[in-house]
């Protein structure tokens, strides 16, 4: 049973990719359509030598469809974060190796889509990208997310969607998500403060609710904490793409996947422990990530306990331009 992969990779994308099916419209469209038809057919037959046949059909339909079409996006800002540019329409695609629950590793294609200014599943006017997640050729997941600048200029993740499909007993079975944390989670500073360097730190309940074969629906929620270091200025990163200048950023974090497992009363047979890690990320103004790479501490200080738990760098971007 691989449902352990599955939660391992919903939350790993939330907490350690830091940032993400197909496009639902209802999302940016609230269409109200009331169809009142009262078709009243009163037929009197009255048959005699002479048939003197009423027929007085009365349809009143009344269609009132109140479309209030896209909405209003004016309000966003187009670039939104020098650092990871939400705006417009643009593709990122990254390769990842990806360690499973079991101890082995997995590589994964993953392709997101920027789909532009949307209204939230909460609604809110934001941003939001798709991701769609392949092993082997094969899509084995996809995600929503949905995140935005704010007044200080800092960008945070507010909220996501997923879909996965895992292997029960030989059977592959969907699996339905959504997340929420509790506190919007800030991912980037304001772009004078990756100029200066900044630290930060972060502490949020991230709310998950799907449906588990064999034991209907499950919440479980995960209290994540951490810390983050901006380096100042930007660094050299080389990357199979070519070579970068790029904001250097560390989130080292605590995420509780284990004890939410065991207090949503799935631990006997979802077998994820807590994840004690640190993420070294890399941002390229105009592109935004191009490489990340999270190692495994095991709550330990040393080093020799570490395993590279996630490792991921972008390979192609359309309608993006690195400055």
């Amino acid at each position: 049973m691989r449902i352990s992969t599955a939660l391992s990779l919903l939350t790993v994308l939330v907490m350690g990719c830091e940032n993400g099916v197909t496009y639902d419209t209802s999302l940016v469209e609230s269409d109200a359509d009331t169809d009142t038809d009262s078709d009243t057919d009163t037929d009197s037959d009255t048959d005699t030598d002479s048939d003197t046949d009423a027929d007085t059909d009365t349809d009143t339909d009344t269609d009132t469809d109140t479309d209030t079409g896209p909405p209003d996006t004016s309000s966003l800002d187009p670039l939104c974060h020098p650092a990871d540019p939400m705006g417009g329409s643009w593709t990122k695609s990254y390769d990842i190796t990806a360690a499973l629950v079991d101890g082995s590793f997995e590589d994964r294609v993953e392709v997101q889509e920027g789909l532009g200014g949307v209204l939230s599943p909460s609604g809110q006017i934001v941003y939001q990208y798709h991701s769609d997640i392949l092993v082997g050729g094969t899509e084995t997941s996809e995600f929503d997310l949905w995140q935005n600048c704010f007044g200080g200029g800092e960008a945070k993740m507010l909220e996501w969607w997923g879909f996965a499909t895992i292997d029960v007993g030989g059977t592959p079975t969907a699996l339905d998500a959504t997340g929420k944390p509790s506190l919007a989670r800030q991912y980037l500073p304001p772009v004078a403060d990756l100029t200066t360097g900044t630290t930060w730190s972060y502490s949020y309940t991230l709310v998950i609710a799907t449906t588990l074969p064999g034991m209907g629906p499950v919440s479980a929620n995960i209290l994540t904490t951490g810390d983050y270091v901006a380096s100042a200025g930007k660094e050299e990163i080389i990357t199979g793409l070519g070579t970068f200048q790029a904001w250097k950023l560390t989130n080292t974090f605590v995420q509780g996947r284990g004890d939410a497992a065991d207090t949503a009363g799935v631990g006997t047979f979802i077998d994820v422990e807590n994840l004690n890690a640190v993420s070294t990320l890399w941002y390229v103004e105009g592109l935004g990530l191009v490489k990340e790479t999270t190692i495994d501490t095991k709550g330990t200080a040393d080093t020799a306990d570490d395993v590279v738990h996630l490792d991921k760098e972008l390979t192609a971007y359309t309608g993006l331009t690195p400055i």
